[in-house]
């Protein structure tokens, strides 16, 4: 009989772990607890920082505790998983901690990094840098929101679990080349908060581009900034080689007389390159809180895009 005991206990599968950091803005505890309960509902275990929050100037840790919390995920943790808590300005900061254990990381099994928002720094080291896949996802605060609806839970929570291994979108062509695309085109998707990216111009986190499609989107930007940022975009000729451009969700950048003129400045970027352009990606910090697997096989037909997530759990 104990024997049995052993064999069953070898046969369990293990529980997938996430590992909580909070690379930015500090959060709420009430709301954590509560996406902590439903990860944990949905069968895994959870590892939280001891110290994860204590709120200095703009974050939600010192600089040196946060890269802590991140270096301990990656190198000493079991967790499959990445979650950031929440986004906001940090992110950026944590990169010259990440450069130091690059050669380390190198050696390890892949760990999938979960955000958005400034998030985005990370996503592009562990894309450029490591050529590890990514999770652009709704950071684990929102799992805590009325409004995160099941629909948008089963997915991730599927995809976290292995149950699904794509995800598919239907696209709106915003410009010539993407309207007459009629043949299969194919690539890595890279990208995130435009803003972010914008900064990490001329650094060694600028988006690789070529042979990839590029996902933008962004939140309370003005449509002259969303202009401009797009114009700095085909300026620095980072977008050369490029299979395509992805328009996720703009929000808020309402102008002084509450209209919004971020739909032209898309529809202007649009027409002024030679690249296919789309639109319709539910993703980004608006109420779709759908999930877009970075640097994994992506493909687009017929303004369908769809994308594997493979990895698995670990």
């Amino acid at each position: 009989m104990p024997d049995d005991k052993i064999l069953k206990d070898k046969n369990r599968k293990k529980k997938p772990q996430v590992f909580v950091i909070a690379p930015g803005y500090p959060f709420s505890e009430d709301k954590l607890e509560i996406s902590v309960r439903i990860l944990e509902s949905w069968g895994f275990d959870v590892e939280i920082p001891s110290n994860l929050l204590k709120p200095y100037l703009y974050h939600s840790q010192r600089d040196e505790v946060r890269i802590q919390h991140i270096e301990k995920a990656l190198l000493k943790s079991k967790a499959s998983y990445i979650w950031a808590v929440r986004g906001g300005y940090g992110s950026n900061r944590l990169i010259p901690g990440l450069y130091k254990i690059k050669k380390s990381l190198e050696k390890k099994q892949k760990k999938i990094l979960i955000g958005l928002s400034d998030v985005t720094s990370l996503h592009l080291f562990f894309n450029n840098q490591l050529g590890w896949p990514t999770l652009h996802a709704p950071v684990l605060e929102s799992l805590s929101v009325d409004n995160f609806s099941d629909e948008a839970k089963n997915q991730i929570k599927n995809l976290l679990l292995g149950n699904t291994q794509s995800v598919t979108y239907k696209l709106k062509p915003f410009n010539r080349m993407a309207i007459n695309q009629k043949s299969l085109i194919q690539g890595k998707i890279i990208g995130g908060n435009l803003t972010v990216i914008q900064s990490h111009l001329g650094t060694s986190l600028q988006p690789i581009n070529k042979n990839k499609f590029l996902f933008i989107e962004d939140t309370g930007e003005r449509g002259y900034r969303i202009d401009r940022m797009l114009y700095q975009l085909i300026e620095s000729k980072v977008l050369r080689g490029a299979k395509g451009i992805l328009f996720g969700e703009f929000t808020g950048g309402n102008e002084p007389d509450g209209s919004n003129l971020i739909d032209l400045a898309l529809d202007r970027f649009s027409k002024f390159i030679d690249i296919p352009v789309y639109g319709g990606v539910p993703c980004g910090h608006g109420a779709g809180y759908r999930c877009l697997p970075f640097y994994q096989k992506a493909q687009i037909q017929n303004n369908i895009l769809s994308v594997d997530f493979k990895v698995g759990v670990v």
